[in-house]
């Protein structure tokens, strides 16, 4: 379970009132990790809790997961059980009612304080408003010249009695421009500015076409956050996304999985959404599909791309969705082909500048070089028709030690700043950041794992030391992490200097508390 991420939910318990209506009833909250092969959360006990939409009676269900990261964040200086006591309260404040609307069960959330209602669907953690219809995938098309999706409003925080004036007025203000996203992705993703920005511009052009969108083909090697950008562009915008590998897939009447089951994963994770007809698909491993002719494994790759053609360029579906056929037309979808490509550039002594297709490109000189990838990537075996269908062409560039650095130091997810935020709150000041930050960087490079693998070396570094820290509170100013760390998880030595702090140890009583 080391590379789960960690979450908190809500557990709730069925509790039948006088009249017979059931309330939901929350009861406390656990720590533990969500199981997307089985769809439940299982909790650091080993415990299985379902959905709480699931129609199992008097069944421990859970709803409202959330990041333990994200909370530590919310609730600074506090410990782990005190954040769960805090997080539990902010549930009690509402009735949980359940019921059936048209389609399905739903849960009537009911403020106690002000009876305002809302109706709550838990699997995606989203509010919607009681007296707006609930948009769920239907056999028809998707309206047509759709804006993009703003950054929504906290339905939590908003009033289903709103007049529309004042929804108008909302959007309004909360809407973003391409320099405002850049900024956040800034924050995330290094070393690529330039391709970060035409995926910002390409994905707004998307979004405000009718029918006409622009796929794109990402290459480099792992780690350098081809994948992360657009997650993050998703959750900026509020617009679907789905990241699937086509590893396994093949073309009907061979072994492996049917290419409609993307789309089929795709409508069961955003049939609700209202954007779902502009949202973007990333076929990771693309490359595995190149087509290597006689070789093992090859056979029905030609078949698979042909079928993929389809898809890319825009066509509309028969999708198995449970027991119901949806109709879903892909011609609004953005198509991000992602791959290492290793070959078509592991040759390169020097980091290759960014092939953009999109027209932005306007020398003859970049033209040709243009070209020359396309030709490329036929030669690599890819069909000529779905180059064609992929008009930007993305190289991320490896990472650079000073990108690993900026990562560690400045990301706004970086494990490595927690860490030494949770040390300080402890009273350890003095810490030899720089030698640390160095010893993940060469480790990074020496083991090619970019970015990616930082989280897992970095939560290996400080594991014991938590560990020993958390059990002496205040007993400790100075920390000095040796340069065999990574191997030896005890090579670090724990120490307070002359001139203790005396109300050190009273103030880490406090945080505890």
């Amino acid at each position: 379970m080391e590379d789960k991420e960690w979450e908190l939910v809500v557990i709730f318990e069925p509790k039948e009132l006088e009249d017979g209506t059931i309330e939901l009833v929350p009861n406390t909250v656990i720590t533990g990790y969500y199981d997307e092969v089985m769809d439940n959360f299982i909790s650091d006990e080993g415990n299985t809790y379902w959905h709480i939409l699931m129609p199992y009676d008097n069944v421990k269900q859970y709803a409202y997961r959330i990041p333990v990261v994200e909370l530590v964040k919310r609730y600074r200086n506090k410990s782990l059980e005190q954040i769960k006591r805090k997080y539990l309260n902010e549930h009690l404040k509402y009735k949980y009612i359940p019921t059936l609307d048209e389609y399905n069960r739903i849960i009537i959330l009911v403020d106690k304080v002000t009876n305002e209602e809302f109706v709550f669907e838990d699997k995606d953690s989203i509010f919607y408003d009681y007296d707006e219809e609930i948009t769920w995938l239907t056999e028809t098309d998707g309206d047509k010249g759709q804006e993009p999706n703003r950054p929504k409003e906290n339905p939590k925080t908003k009033s289903s009695k709103n007049s529309e004036s004042e929804k108008a007025k909302t959007n309004e203000e909360e809407s973003v421009l391409p320099k405002d996203v850049l900024i956040e992705l800034y924050k995330t993703v290094k070393g690529q500015d330039e391709l970060v920005k035409t995926i910002v511009t390409t994905i707004w052009v998307n979004l405000y076409s009718i029918g006409n969108k622009r796929n794109m083909l990402v290459m480099g090697p792992t780690g350098v956050g081809k994948t992360l950008v657009f997650e993050t562009l998703s959750k900026i915008l509020g617009i679907p996304i789905l990241v699937t590998s086509t590893s396994g897939m093949s073309q009907a009447g061979y072994k492996g999985g049917d290419l409609t089951e993307i789309l089929t994963q795709y409508i069961l994770k955003y049939g609700k959404d209202p954007n779902i007809d502009k949202g973007i698909i990333i076929l990771d491993e693309f490359d595995k599909l190149a087509y290597k002719g006689e070789e093992s494994g090859s056979v029905s790759t030609m078949g698979i791309q042909n079928e993929l053609l389809k898809m890319i360029e825009g066509n509309t579906y028969n999708v198995e969705v449970g027991q119901r056929t949806c109709i879903f037309d892909t011609k609004s979808i953005t198509f991000v082909c992602c791959g290492a490509f290793q070959e078509l550039y592991e040759d390169k002594k020097t980091p290759q500048k960014s092939k953009i297709g999109f027209g932005s490109i306007s020398s003859e000189e970049s033209k040709k070089e243009s070209q020359s990838m396309s030709d490329k990537l036929v030669s690599y075996g890819l069909k000529r028709e779905i180059v064609g269908r992929l008009p930007i062409v993305l190289q991320f560039n490896a990472l650079t030690k000073d990108n690993l650095k900026d990562i560690i130091l400045n990301s706004k997810t970086s494990e490595f700043q927690e860490y030494i935020r949770i040390l300080k709150e402890f009273g350890i000041e003095n810490i030899n950041i720089d030698d640390l930050v160095d010893i993940i960087v060469n480790d990074a490079m020496e083991r090619k794992i970019g970015a990616r693998g930082l989280t897992s070396t970095i939560v290996n570094m400080f594991n014991n030391i938590m560990y020993e820290v958390f059990n002496n509170p205040g007993e400790y100013d100075t920390l000095y992490i040796g340069p065999n760390i990574l191997n030896n998880p005890n090579d670090f030595t724990l120490s307070r200097s002359t001139y203790k702090k005396e109300n050190t140890i009273e103030k880490v009583k406090v945080l505890a508390q």
